[in-house]
């Protein structure tokens, strides 16, 4: 039987669940793959955001991602960085950083961000805001370095 991120995910009823059944894979990729669909749901159904978006896009799901809209954002194809792409309802689009870390003791830095925090505002167009998603229980470091930047 194949691999199912979205049976894996509903079969996490906590969020501690999620965390120790993430934690204890070795494929560093598909943990990442994960929790990008996580935070895709959790956009999705907060009421936070889902108020304000239409679309929330993966990425780094082949043919999830219109290729009218990466060539609108100038997004390059791989995975350089950003996870998901938000479009809001008024038309504006966000780049999402999803960042698994077992150690929610551990923050992310500035310079584990440079690169999503760069190709967000320096080779995209047309990205108004970068969100980064993180499993950290402490707050980026060195995040009034990166203005555009908010966290979730």
């Amino acid at each position: 039987m194949p691999f199912s991120i979205d049976t894996f995910i509903s079969n996490c009823k906590t969020w501690d669940k999620f965390v120790s059944k993430t934690s204890q894979l070795d494929d560093n990729i598909l943990k990442g793959r994960l929790f990008e669909r996580l935070t895709q749901i959790y956009l999705l159904i907060t009421s936070t955001y889902s108020s304000k978006l239409k679309n929330i896009w993966r990425c780094n799901n082949k043919g999830e991602l219109p290729t009218n809209i990466q060539t609108k954002l100038n997004l390059p194809s791989g995975d350089e960085g950003i996870d998901l792409i938000c479009e809001t309802i008024d038309g504006n689009f966000w780049s999402v950083q999803s960042k698994f870390k077992a150690d929610q003791d551990k923050a992310p830095t500035r310079k584990e961000l440079a690169t999503f925090e760069a190709l967000s505002f320096n080779t995209c167009k047309n990205i108004s805001l970068a969100i980064v998603v993180h499993t950290s229980k402490k707050p980026i470091k060195k995040s009034k370095l990166m203005p555009n930047v908010t966290e979730i």
